[in-house]
């Protein structure tokens, strides 16, 4: 599947795409909130058991300026409550500060909204990432809770924000 914005064009993620985002993972891991090293043998696991059933639709992100330069999720999808949580990482630090986050989430809320046919996308984000937190507020997601001293990050706890974004139109 392949989903086009204006700057940035999201295609279904592949086993060919397994080395990218090994590497796009390890750069930034220090964003998330498993910073395990992560493998060609995690991801390939990721793929067979969770997206290959089902459980996550994936992209990697291209853009016409830097090409590939990350990718996009929905994961732990849930049709009965018709929620999900999104997931974002960018791995090319020339491809930050442009806008592609903000337009990638735009474009996963819609097809998650529309083809999906999704009440509600949440995510998690870790209080300190000011720059993730301004880029989903400009997609359209709203803070709906703060989480203080939540996870226990290299040695210190750490405080979350909770953040989502109800589908207006969806028809419960």
């Amino acid at each position: 599947m392949i989903i086009k914005g204006e700057n940035v064009t999201l295609k279904s993620i592949t086993i060919d795409d397994t080395p990218d985002i090994v590497r796009w993972r390890n750069n930034i891991r220090n964003y998330f909130l498993q910073r395990a090293l992560f493998t060609e043998e995690s991801h390939n696991n990721w793929l067979q058991n969770v997206v290959e059933k089902g459980k996550a639709k994936q992209f990697v992100i291209e853009t016409k300026e830097h090409g590939r330069i990350g990718s996009v999720f929905l994961k732990n999808l849930d049709y009965e409550n018709k929620k999900a949580e999104y997931g974002i990482f960018i791995g090319e630090e020339n491809a930050l500060g442009k806008g592609y986050g903000s337009e990638c989430a735009r474009l996963m809320i819609d097809y998650g909204f529309s083809q999906l046919k999704l009440h509600k996308i949440m995510l998690r984000v870790i209080a300190s990432n000011k720059r993730a937190i301004q880029s989903y507020k400009k997609a359209g997601f709203s803070e709906e809770g703060y989480l203080k001293d939540e996870v226990l990050l290299d040695g210190e706890y750490t405080d979350l924000v909770l953040m989502g974004i109800i589908n207006q139109e969806s028809d419960n």
